[in-house]
């Protein structure tokens, strides 16, 4: 027997995405050469926990997980723990977001990105944070920014410091 490449750990909704959840578990798949669709289905389930496992029961129910594919299981998860946020829900946070204390530039402009994907700014992208470098903890950034001339954004500064 080939010995096992990662870990197959159960999730836990407080302290991660499903989504990046299921990236990790699809690289488990690939490090442990698993391509059988059926012992995909049999590995998710056997590993996702209680917590997940019983609420994916009821979202398929009477049917059960195990005769769904890896497909259908996580996207149902998906949509029932991940539900599509609204634009104009992600961008209020977006707009109450500060940096907080304990986190670094790169966190809060990470952060920001994360939040920022979701409002579909597109072209407006670099001009919407623009006013989060007022937010900044470190005053010393802050002030070198707000004095800033010419054309680069106060946002892709951000993104090197």
């Amino acid at each position: 027997m080939t010995p096992k490449i990662g870990a197959t750990v159960p999730f836990e909704a407080t302290s991660s995405q499903w989504s990046s959840y299921c990236e990790r578990l699809t690289e488990c798949f690939i490090a442990n050469g698993i391509t059988d669709r059926r012992k995909k289905v049999a590995v998710l389930l056997s590993v996702v926990g209680g917590p997940t496992y019983d609420p994916l029961r009821d979202l398929f129910a009477p049917e059960k997980p195990n005769t769904k594919t890896f497909n259908e299981l996580v996207t149902k998860l998906r949509g029932y723990l991940e539900p599509k946020p609204t634009v104009i829900a992600e961008t209020y946070k977006l707009y109450q977001r500060q940096q907080k204390p304990d986190k670094t530039i790169s966190e809060y402009m990470a952060a920001l990105r994360r939040l920022a994907a979701i409002c579909q700014f597109n072209d407006f992208f670099e001009q919407a944070l623009r006013p989060f470098c007022l937010w900044l903890t470190d005053e010393k950034i802050k002030m070198q920014l707000l004095q800033e001339k010419g054309k680069e954004s106060a946002a892709k500064q951000l993104r090197w410091k």
